[in-house]
């Protein structure tokens, strides 16, 4: 009987793990910087939370429950204060989200279902105060439990209570819930109503009567303030001084139905607003020292600001442009902020309509977009009243806004940052706000223009005429043409297209004299309706006539020549557009156009259509539309061109011929490589026109199809090696839309030509379309699979072919490759070679033979060794020396390998492994011919700490499972 002994060594390591109640570990911000949670405040029954500064900041979770506690009771109604804002000492306040979750049934986990409320903190110069309403639930679990608040920098709701971030905070705080509800429940946290520099409105929830209040600077201790009562809950203190800071205390006064008072709820801390500004005020910068933020008692505000902040700094003009006077002006920084709001102090009397605001405004060279408004407080951005939108033109320019038609309660001059981009500088000098004029100019302007005339709107109410003058853009006053309207509109003819023009208004009120002059309005006339045939070749920029608006982006230049899609260096989704002014398509027409885009797999959407439509239709019709693995061009990067490719596309006659058309290239930006246009056209279809899409149809070892589209009965064809010159290459000719060419060579590229011939209809031929690149396969496939099968004397081979028939291979020693080798033949997919010796390692190749000097690559070599024959008793292996890997030992088959240690011993590194690991070491069979045993010397160092080594020695019959 043959018996297979096998032996196996292991190593088995566990671990244990202990989990808290709540969620702590892992949880949080990774860091102290920015978002933070400045206070926390809870007014329970008898005990309450008032945790007035939670700074410094710290990572992870703030455990504050063995600190601040308040008592609650089943089906009660409370409010939890919490303040948004840093730890870094006002420096910024970034936009953020907060929720708090009280744990009702104790279980140790904060269920979505256990969140009493929501916060949305917008990026600001100021901390936001939120309040968290909520009623205890009459089935929550009397006792102690744990509230828990999280704020969370750039978060979206709703949060996750056990959640790592990076910037913000979470605190935890103690609850013990009662069934004993106060006598006289105390009210919520009072909250602002509205504020100015002299009063309060302040309101609280509660179901009392009766309130008493104290207030006083802020801090005061209580019984040092103003006590009163009221019957609302609603409280207007007056008579406050400006930009001051103040607290109050509530206290509910149930005493009419003999159940006392409550505990006093505060203080709530606001601070009023700076003193109104009366007109006329005036603010050149001059006298604020270089570096000052913001100006007086102006105030940034974000509605979308990310992590650099809305800016307003006096600066000089060492950098950026030049003062409108020397030598300070205002420098307004819109940050990671496309909507934000530069907001005045309250100016006196502005809602009563009988003021001005001038100012000169510029920007950093790009031409940038602009609001004035007002609001009815500083923070109140949705309350913006748009009266002016000011676009700057690259140098300092005056701008007069007349503060007509203010929403009444509106206290403050608001300046809108509304760039579509990020990180852009307004500037601003020389302000004023002061009393308008006895006459008012014309306002309303609006100005509409064709390509040879004009049509300028406005509203004056002072007078029956205005008078105008108009010119070149950027002209000097006193040099233009000079009319006067007796009504709107004004009209202006003789004009030229595609000019910029500007002009100048001034309202005559009789009486009561002459209006400033206004303006300059500027406007561009459009282009004249072109013709056939439209050429742009993008070599200067922009392209004349072609609008560059209506995307997210704009399509830009390249070096000169072609026209770019940035995309690149926009984020996915991002559009651009570039439009045709109208073409008058007279006669049968196709657009036609070269272009260069890389494909990348990573960044699979980018997309590049063109796209028609007749003037005043409302869709447009899809030409071409470039997308996928075939919107790809040799030699092509991420940003810039290589290979441009030709597109053409022929207009619907039905649709378009005898219409004014405009045309569209409208590229979407998948976040990938840069796409180019050049030599944008629009012609008369060709008598003869050129074949279009050619593309490959098979390509082979010795031959390849290519086919095209084409309504043509005859083409000429021309190929060569790529890169050939037309006319040093092959001419074929075919009838149908496809071609085969032969007498290639395998793996070889090639270029080839197509045009369409004519002749028979006495259209002559066609332009040459291509080149078209294609390359040939390998001619003869290399064997696959190869794989053997061996016992201690024979060997069988198989593998996958290529496709022959016929297959060489070369057999022999350990070592032995085709060249020094003899070269066998076979047919099939396998061979047995017999009579080798047992336990000896030897070498196989093989290769597909495809004909007579058409042979494939060689597959191998496959190295293997024939088994060992059956050992017997006695048996010794002693790793001793150079005996190792031991004489037909089986190494393989764990996830670690046994090594030799000292040229003794056969070692399982357990010390270098990591837990679980395992090695396994089998002898070859062993013929049991009588009584035997297994005798092995062993050393094993048993540490307590890793108690589960385990050496396995193992026996089993020969080929059983």
């Amino acid at each position: 009987m043959q018996l297979k002994l096998r032996f196996a060594v292991s190593l088995l390591l566990l671990s244990f793990a202990v989990s808290a109640q709540y969620c702590i570990t892992g949880v949080g911000p990774t860091t102290i910087f920015d978002t933070d949670i400045e206070s926390v405040s809870l007014t329970g029954d008898n005990f309450s939370i008032s945790n007035s500064n939670t700074c410094p900041a710290v990572v992870g979770v703030t455990n504050r429950t063995a600190i601040d506690s308040a008592d609650v009771s089943l089906g009660t109604s409370y409010s939890a204060q919490v303040v948004l804002g840093t730890c870094n000492g006002g420096v910024a306040y970034y936009t953020s989200v907060a929720q708090a979750w009280v744990d009702w049934n104790q279980n140790g986990t904060f269920e979505a279902s256990e969140s009493i409320g929501t916060a949305n903190a917008p990026n600001s110069l100021q901390p936001l105060s939120s309040t968290f309403s909520f009623t205890v639930p009459t089935n929550a679990v009397l006792g102690e439990t744990r509230m828990r608040i999280a704020n969370v920098e750039s978060g979206i709701l709703p949060l996750l209570p056990c959640a790592a971030f990076t910037y913000g905070a979470v605190e935890d705080y103690k609850l013990v819930v009662t069934n004993t509800p106060p006598a006289c429940p105390a009210p919520s946290t009072p909250q602002l109503v509205s504020i100015n520099d002299v009063s309060a409105t302040l309101f609280w929830t509660s179901l009392g009567t009766s309130f008493n209040y104290e207030w006083g600077p802020g801090g005061f201790s209580q019984g040092t303030g103003t006590f009163g009562t009221t019957s609302n809950d609603t409280l207007s203190i007056t008579g406050l001084a400006a930009q001051t800071s103040y607290s109050i205390y509530i206290q509910n006064d149930c005493s009419a139905s003999g159940s006392g008072t409550s505990q006093w709820v505060g203080p709530f801390n606001f601070t009023t607003l700076c003193a109104a500004v009366p007109a006329p005020f005036t603010e050149n910068f001059d006298g604020i020292p270089v570096g000052t933020s913001i100006i007086g008692c102006w105030q940034i505000f974000e509605n979308n600001g990310g992590f650099f902040s809305a800016t307003a700094e006096v600066v000089d003009g060492v950098f950026g442009p030049a003062p409108n006077t020397s030598p300070n002006h205002l420098q307004f920084f819109n940050g990671f902020s496309n909507n934000c709001y530069l907001v005045s102090p309250i100016m006196t009397g502005l809602d009563q309509n009988l003021y001005q605001f001038q100012f000169a405004a510029n920007d950093d060279g790009t031409p940038l977009t602009f609001q004035i408004g007002t609001q009815a407080s500083p923070s109140d951005t949705a309350s913006f009243n748009s009266l002016a939108t000011i676009t700057t033109t690259g140098s300092y320019v005056q701008h007069t806004v007349y503060l007509v038609g203010i929403p009444a309660g509106h206290q403050h001059i608001s300046i809108k940052h509304s760039s579509l981009s990020t990180f852009q500088n307004l500037y601003f000098d020389d302000i004023n706000y002061d009393a308008v004029p006895s006459c008012i100019p014309p306002v309303g302007i609006t100005i509409g223009s064709l390509a040879n005339t004009a049509t300028v709107n406005y509203n004056f109410t002072g007078g029956s005429s205005v008078n105008f003058e108009w010119g070149p853009a950027g002209f000097s006053q006193g040099t233009g043409t000079f009319g006067t309207s007796g009504s709107s509109p004004i009209s202006i003819s003789g004009l030229a297209p595609n000019t910029s023009y500007s002009v100048y208004l001034q309202g005559d009120c009789g009486t009561g004299g002459l209006s400033p002059w206004v303006g300059p309005y500027n406007f561009t006339t459009p282009c004249s309706t072109a013709s056939l045939p439209y050429l742009q070749d993008f070599d200067t920029w922009p392209p004349s006539c072609m609008t560059t608006t209506g995307g997210i982006q704009q399509w830009s230049h390249f070096g000169s020549d072609y026209a770019r899609a940035n995309f690149w260096s926009w984020t996915n989704g991002q559009t651009a557009l570039l439009t045709t002014e109208p073409i008058f398509i007279d006669q049968d027409a196709q657009v036609s156009f070269e272009w260069s885009h890389q494909y990348q797999t990573f960044y699979p959407d980018d997309r590049l259509t063109i796209r028609a439509r007749v003037v005043g239709a409302a869709t447009w019709d899809t030409l071409v539309n470039l997308s996928g693995p075939t919107f790809n061009t040799p030699n092509s990067g991420p940003t810039t061109p290589g290979d441009f490719n030709m597109e053409i596309a022929y207009l619907d006659p039905a649709i378009y011929t005898g219409q004014n058309v405009t045309i569209q290239m409208f590229a979407n930006s998948g976040f990938g490589p840069d796409v180019f246009v050049n030599d944008f056209k629009v012609e008369y279809i060709p008598s003869c026109p050129p074949p279009l899409q050619l593309g490959l149809i098979q390509a082979q070892g010795f031959q390849a199809t290519v086919g095209w589209a084409g309504s043509g009965s005859a083409y000429n064809i021309e190929w060569g090696p790529a890169g050939f010159g037309q006319g040093s290459g092959t001419v074929l000719s075919s009838t149908a839309n496809s071609v085969v060419i032969t007498g290639l060579a395998p793996v070889t590229c090639y270029d080839v030509y197509v045009q369409n011939d004519c002749s028979a209809a006495g259209g002559g031929t066609s332009s040459w379309s291509g080149p078209f690149n294609f390359c040939t396969l390998v001619s003869c496939p290399a064997p696959t699979a190869l794989s053997v099968s061996q016992s201690t004397t024979d060997a069988t081979f198989n593998w996958t072919s290529g496709g022959a028939t016929n297959v060489n291979y070369v057999f022999g020693p350990t070592g032995v490759t085709p060249g020094t080798g003899t070269i066998m033949n076979t047919t099939g997919s396998s061979v047995v070679i017999t009579g080798l010796m047992p336990s000896t390692p030897y070498t196989f190749w093989v290769r597909d033979s495809c004909g007579a000097g058409d042979v494939s690559a060689w597959t191998g070599p496959l190295n293997f060794n024939t088994l060992c024959v059956p050992a017997s008793i006695p048996y010794l292996r002693d790793f001793d020396g150079a005996n190792f890997p031991p004489l037909c030992w089986d190494l393989t088959g764990g996830s670690q390998v046994v090594n030799q240690n000292s040229s003794d011993y056969l070692e399982a590194n357990f010390w270098g492994w990591v837990q679980g690991e395992d090695a396994f070491a089998t002898t070859e069979p062993i013929t049991i011919n009588t009584n035997a045993r297994i005798k092995f010397r062993w050393s094993h160092l048993y540490n307590a700490t890793y108690p589960l080594d385990q050496m396995i020695l193992r026996v089993r019959l020969a080929n059983s499972s």
